[in-house]
């Protein structure tokens, strides 16, 4: 065992096989690295391979340890929960009923999803917005169920709207063969607790990173796998929890001896990311939480630097963007911190409300800026739909969600006739593209003509386009399928953009060509999101996505009452918690900067002020008081 193990990490990697156990791990402690060396010790006491796994909730987080198992030369593959999920269901085909072959939506297809069942619910008399399916539907996926006491569920509220959403659901994935990627612990949950007979693989103990993520139907999955002897290792920090609005709280992790009892208890208390006035001020936010839970303080290694700590006001939001690009530029020039390293963070930013006049700034300064959000903006494109809609056709001329694309990015084709065509395949317990291949011979009924022969065109020209395409002969290319995408875009005279075709190209180099065309789309958001990361740029992001990720330096933008907490969450210490996150991320240099007077968009963000603002909540009666940015940044060399 390395001499520099803490103390801490020396008795995790001590732990029994036999037992389950809680690791409550603070940001920067090196939970990753210590999980990954368990996983390692405990997989040499068994002569099973595949008998330990590590999974995380996170696609993110997910990325990390995988990288980290790749530098430490770790055997460990690490995957997220929903696919360690999937990969169960897989193993025992047939037992979970769902609809084959297995089809998850993209975010696009979801969005068209949820305004589809929006509009099917309001035919039935129920007032609901998009945002009422959305969370219906992660109200289902954790099984109808929150952590979070005090939180009122929508079904609770209205059964009636809750049994019809379950119907009209039903119905829509009937018709159209989709999962959800969701609900992918709630039917693992469900065969293991119905069949005896389920096939586990030889797996024996599992480590759950990010575990105060998950939801009380995902802890659920757990404890079954616990009932059939698999040994549960939850690590995690509930002063992280932050993802409530899917029905996670931090009482998850913090009862996990109640779930699993006898369960070995460890803490890890020595950030080694954080400086130490960095982590002072952090600690001064989160240790200040009403109810919260009582645990060993955070601690700076003594390695860690001072760091530098800054909460600064402005007078508006267009002093506060100039702040942000000087305060920048300063940590460029001054401290020789690369672009790639700083990551500036807002609550919110809607249309890039926010982010947009930052990245201006930057621009006029010559430093270049990286945001996620427009990194996938390419993969919404309709041009894109329709291409990406093509390839999933080349991979199942069957595909009833492509299909609907299809039509619905076709000029002349209404949504009505989309609506029917479904609606009629319904009622003949067929699948949507089975009707639609129909059309020709029967019609559907009470639809117009000219969204009828649009249709047969269209399916028609489709169909024979697609019976010249062999995906089997494809040659093998640097870029992977992009190539072969592209060109299948270019042959159908779709006019794809060339930031598509950029985005394409960047995740078919990174993707195995060998693991097929569906992998490769599958893939194609994620792993933009993950290489808009890593170019050279300052990130600039929502709060919820710095999750695990590690700057030299930080800016959390908009710091001020009525932004931060922000008042549609209900929750105002997962506020609390979400700032926390925010401002652990960084190693040297973290400033949080707010402005006393908005105007326009911004000033609606949040409660709606267009006249004098306040510092946030969370620093009053705190030692921590916000100073003049315009003071600051002359103060600092040019």
């Amino acid at each position: 065992m390395p001499e520099d193990w803490t103390q801490d990490q020396e008795e995790i990697l001590a732990h029994d096989i036999e037992k389950d156990g809680r690791v409550l791990a603070g940001p920067g402690t090196g939970k990753s690295t210590t999980i990954l060396a368990l996983g390692e010790v405990l997989q040499a006491q068994t002569a099973a391979e595949g008998a330990v796994q590590v999974i995380t909730f996170t696609r993110a987080a997910t990325s990390e340890l995988t990288l980290k198992a790749l530098e430490g030369d770790h055997a460990f593959a690490p995957r997220t929960l929903h696919s360690y999920a999937l990969s169960l269901l897989m193993r025992n085909p047939g037992l979970a009923g769902l609809p084959e072959p297995l089809r998850i939506p993209d975010k696009w297809e979801g969005k068209l999803i949820h305004s589809d069942i929006m509009e099917r619910l309001r035919a039935r008399g129920f007032n609901v917005r998009v945002k009422t399916v959305e969370r219906l539907e992660r109200e289902m996926a954790a099984q109808w169920e929150s952590l979070t006491p005090d939180l009122v569920l929508l079904a609770d509220l209205n059964p009636e709207l809750r049994n019809a959403y379950l119907a009209v659901w039903a119905a829509h994935r009937a018709v159209y063969g989709y999962s959800l990627h969701a609900e992918m612990p709630l039917y693992a949950k469900e065969i293991l607790e119905d069949h005896a007979g389920i096939d586990l693989g030889d797996l024996e103990f599992l480590i759950v990173d990010e575990y105060q993520d998950l939801n009380r139907c995902e802890i659920g999955m757990l404890q079954a796998l616990s009932a059939r002897a698999v040994r549960i290792l939850g690590v995690g920090d509930d002063d992280q929890s932050i993802y409530g609005f899917r029905m996670a709280d931090p009482s998850g992790i913090v009862q996990f001896r109640q779930h699993f009892t006898d369960a070995a208890d460890y803490s890890m208390t020595i950030s080694h990311r954080c400086g130490k006035n960095i982590l002072d001020a952090a600690r001064i936010v989160i240790e200040s939480a009403p109810n919260r839970a009582p645990k060993p303080p955070l601690k700076p290694g003594d390695e860690n630097p001072d760091g530098i700590f800054e909460y600064l006001r402005f007078d508006t939001q267009d002093e506060e963007c100039r702040g942000v690009a000087r305060l920048v530029e300063h940590l460029v020039n001054t401290h020789g911190v690369d672009p790639s390293d700083i990551v500036g963070m807002m609550r919110a930013d809607f249309n890039g409300q926010w982010s947009r006049p930052v990245r201006s700034n930057l621009k006029e300064l010559g430093i270049p800026s990286t945001d996620v959000e427009q990194a996938v903006a390419p993969l919404s494109e309709a041009a894109s739909r329709l291409a990406l809609a093509v390839a999933r056709l080349a991979v199942n001329r069957e595909d009833d969600l492509a299909w609907w694309t299809v039509l619905a990015l076709t000029s002349g084709i209404s949504t009505d006739f989309i609506r029917v065509v479904a609606d009629e395949a319904l009622a003949r317990h067929q699948r949507f593209s089975s009707r639609l291949f129909e059309i020709d011979d029967d019609p559907p009924e009470e639809v117009t003509t000219s969204s009828l022969t649009r249709a047969r065109d269209t399916v028609s020209s489709f169909v024979q386009f697609l019976q010249g395409i062999d995906t089997e002969g494809v040659t093998a290319s640097e870029n992977g399928w992009a190539d072969w995408l592209i060109e299948t875009a270019t042959d159908l005279g779709i006019e794809i953009s060339d930031e598509f075709a950029s985005l394409a190209i960047s995740v078919g180099r990174v993707t195995p060509q060998e693991e097929g065309i569906a992998h490769f789309l599958n893939q194609l958001e994620p792993v933009t999101a993950d290489l808009a990361l890593e170019t050279s740029g300052v990130s600039i992001m929502s709060m919820n996505r710095s999750k695990g990720l590690t700057r030299r330096a930080a800016i959390v933008m908009g710091v001020e009452q009525g932004v931060i907490p922000f008042p549609l969450n209900d929750d105002k210490e997962e506020e609390r918690r979400l700032l926390y996150v925010a401002m652990t991320r960084p190693r040297e240099f973290l400033y949080l900067t707010m402005a006393q007077r908005r105007t326009g968009p911004p000033a609606r963000t949040g409660t709606p002020n267009s006249g004098e603002r306040s510092r946030s909540e969370f620093f009053r009666y705190t030692p921590i008081q916000p100073s003049s940015g315009a003071d600051y940044l002359e103060q600092i060399p040019d």
